[in-house]
C-alpha cells in the first residue's frame, strides 16, 4: 500500500501554510513515511504533520502507523477516535506502488489525467516531544478500485471536492465518514517508473517520468 507521495502542487497553490515544523516544507517528488509534509485540516489551509500517526504512548515516531485500513477504522482503538474528530485530507500530484513481476518488485506511479490534485483521506493527532508540539498523520486505504486491482489490492482513500468538505466537516459523524472511504469511480492513470526512485534521496522529476507503457482506466 501507499509508501511514497508526490507533493509539488499544494505547495505551489499559494493556500496559507501555517504552523511549525523542524525544517521548512519543500516540494517533493519522492516523499516517504517518517518525513514532514503539508496536511490540509480546513480549506485552503496547509499544516506541517509528520507522516506518521502518533498518539501520546507512541515512544518511537518511526513506529507509527502511516496508513490506516478503512475497515478498521471503527474497530481500533488508535484510529477510532481520530475518526470522529480529527480527519484531514493529503493533498497529493499522485502516489508511487510496486508491482511484482519477472521476480521483480517495480515501481509504479499513479495520477489523475483530469486534475492536477488529488485529496487523499487521512487521519491527525498531535505529539508531544520534548518541548515540541506538532501534528501526525496517517492516510487512509480501501480496496482497489476495478482500474487498479489489475495491478494492486488495495489504494488510498480517494475524495472528490464534495467527498473532501464532508469529511473535514465537525458535523460528519464517524458513521457518515466511514461511508465516503470508497474505492476511486473517477478515472486514473499509472505507469512503470524508475527504480532508482526506490531510494527516498531520489528526487525532482524524473521520478514520475514515464517507463513503457501508459494505463487509463
Amino acid at each position: 500500500m501507499t509508501g511514497r507521495i508526490v507533493q509539488v502542487e499544494a505547495l505551489q497553490q499559494g493556500w496559507d501554510l501555517q504552523g511549525t515544523a523542524p525544517r521548512p516544507l519543500t516540494a517533493s517528488y519522492n516523499l516517504s513515511p517518517y518525513q514532514w509534509l503539508a496536511l490540509q485540516r480546513q480549506p485552503y489551509l496547509l499544516e506541517p504533520a509528520h507522516w506518521g500517526l502518533a498518539p501520546s504512548w507512541i515512544k518511537r515516531l518511526n513506529e507509527a502507523p502511516y496508513t490506516a485500513r478503512a475497515e478498521q477504522l471503527l474497530t481500533n482503538a488508535m484510529f477510532k477516535r481520530p475518526l470522529a474528530r480529527q480527519r484531514a485530507v493529503l493533498p497529493v500530484d499522485g502516489v508511487f506502488d510496486w508491482i511484482s513481476a519477472s521476480g521483480r518488485r517495480w515501481p509504479i506511479y499513479i495520477s489523475s489525467p483530469e486534475q492536477t490534485l488529488m485529496n487523499i483521506a487521512a487521519l491527525w493527532e498531535v505529539y508531544q516531544l520534548g518541548d515540541m508540539r506538532f501534528l501526525t498523520c496517517a492516510l487512509i486505504s480501501v480496496p482497489s478500485n476495478p482500474f487498479l486491482s489489475a495491478f494492486l489490492t488495495r489504494m488510498p482513500a480517494l475524495l472528490d471536492q464534495q467527498q473532501t468538505a464532508q469529511w473535514l466537516s465537525t458535523d460528519t459523524t464517524d458513521t457518515d465518514a466511514i461511508k465516503l472511504l470508497q474505492p476511486w469511480s473517477g478515472v486514473l492513470q499509472t505507469w512503470q517508473v524508475t527504480a532508482e526512485m526506490n531510494s527516498p534521496q531520489f528526487q525532482g522529476s524524473d521520478c514520475i517520468k514515464p517507463v513503457g507503457r501508459v494505463f487509463k482506466g
